[in-house]
């Protein structure tokens, strides 16, 4: 049976980034939740749900949990060894990069080296070169990832706060935009066609009898009166 953990850095070895440690403990949390021994496959899953420069270097390729999930049609057996081999190998990857902590890319790249482990079958399968994978891998860890993937990776990394203060100016933005809405409407004269007014209850209204007599009605019922005779 496989271990549920990577094994810990040798003495003086070079340390996980944290995102790396993230990555271990919530691929761990997937192969539990779905009762199945930790492999190299959940870790490659795990890198999406902590931001990453992995990550990113996996959606430029068009790549994601959904496009790795679809290509596993059951849990695939690899070397009961595999994830201590890809530890090791993601730091000698670091130390090649001259990198002060071993980080995701370092952790891809060793994936790509490893044609046995379930993860580089699913990337295979996934329609990527495995090979030019871990060179841009090795690529971006020694040198850096270009800018239109180093502006997402800020993005990624924007903390909670910030994204509640850019909601909060978007707000205020609309805010304003509706109340020089409500503005502009109170300004515009608005003409309506003319409607006849209609009488008032204290009106004098004359009824037909009375235009005929030259009375004027009450408006209470009243009955006329024979003329006297003489």
């Amino acid at each position: 049976m496989t271990s549920t953990t990577p094994p810990p850095p040798p003495p003086g070895g070079l340390p996980d980034s944290p995102e790396l440690e993230q990555v271990y403990r919530e691929a761990a949390d997937i192969a539990a939740e779905v009762g199945q021994r930790l492999s190299s496959a959940h870790l490659l899953l795990a890198m999406f749900t902590v931001p990453n420069l992995a990550e990113l270097l996996l959606l430029d390729r068009d790549v994601n949990e959904e496009t790795l999930i679809s290509q596993i049609g059951r849990m695939e057996r690899e070397p009961p060894d595999t994830l201590a081999t890809l530890a090791a190998r993601s730091r000698q990857v670091a130390r090649s990069c001259e990198a002060e902590h071993v980080d995701c890319l370092h952790l891809l790249a060793a994936c790509t080296g490893q044609p046995r482990s379930f993860a580089c079958r699913l990337l295979e399968r996934a329609g990527l070169a495995v090979d030019r994978l871990g060179d841009t891998a090795r690529r971006y860890a020694t040198h850096g990832v270009p800018q239109r993937l180093q502006r997402a990776a800020e993005a990624m990394h924007r903390s909670d706060h910030d994204v509640q203060v850019l909601d909060t100016l978007e707000y205020a933005a609309l805010t304003a935009d509706l109340a020089l809405d409500a503005d502009s409407a109170r300004d515009t004269v608005v003409e309506y066609p003319a409607v006849p007014d209609e009488p008032s209850a204290e009106e004098t209204v004359e009824a037909p009898a009375a235009r005929a007599t030259g009375r004027h009605s009450t408006g209470r019922h009243t009955t006329s009166r024979a003329p006297e005779r003489d």
